[in-house]
């Protein structure tokens, strides 16, 4: 049961390695210059809310359900997502693309590391996130196993 655990926690964060980077380049195209800092703090404040909230639900989800269903809501809403994204949400193109343009992703992942490089207080900060992460992201996931231990997956 554990390795399916760690199974879905692999295919969450590469689903999420691309699904961060997309959305925060989204908002400048469907945000208004002016208020995209505000736009951009709402979302980084609903992300550290969902940090505090989603333990505590995952907890109260635990004691009324098996894990192997909890597993499943994650399928539909991951559903629910895409088809919203498909059908529902029309990005607008910008005016200065072109359809045939050639978009170089590599190039410009290695351009900006090279500019973080550069700037000492940039990559101070991206470096520290880094580490943060790796230190709180893997034991976090964690916590819904020491949760379903402690209190077992009866009510």
């Amino acid at each position: 049961m554990l390795f399916i655990f760690f199974y879905k926690s692999i295919i969450r964060t590469l689903g999420q390695a691309v699904h961060q980077p997309a959305v925060s380049s989204v908002y400048p195209v469907i945000v208004e210059k002016d208020y995209l800092l505000k736009v951009q703090g709402i979302n980084q404040g609903i992300q550290s809310a969902s940090m505090i909230v989603i333990p505590l639900l995952a907890g109260l989800l635990l004691s009324i359900a098996p894990i192997e269903y909890l597993f499943f809501i994650d399928v539909v809403t991951a559903v629910i997502a895409v088809w919203m994204l498909v059908k529902l949400i029309k990005i607008p193109k910008k005016d200065n693309f072109e359809e045939d343009t050639k978009i170089a992703y590599f190039k410009e992942i290695k351009e900006g590391i090279q500019y973080a490089y550069k700037m000492p207080l940039i990559y101070n900060v991206i470096l520290f996130g880094l580490f943060f992460m790796m230190l709180v992201a893997a034991p976090s996931f964690l916590s819904y196993l020491q949760v379903a231990q402690v209190f077992g997956n009866k009510p």
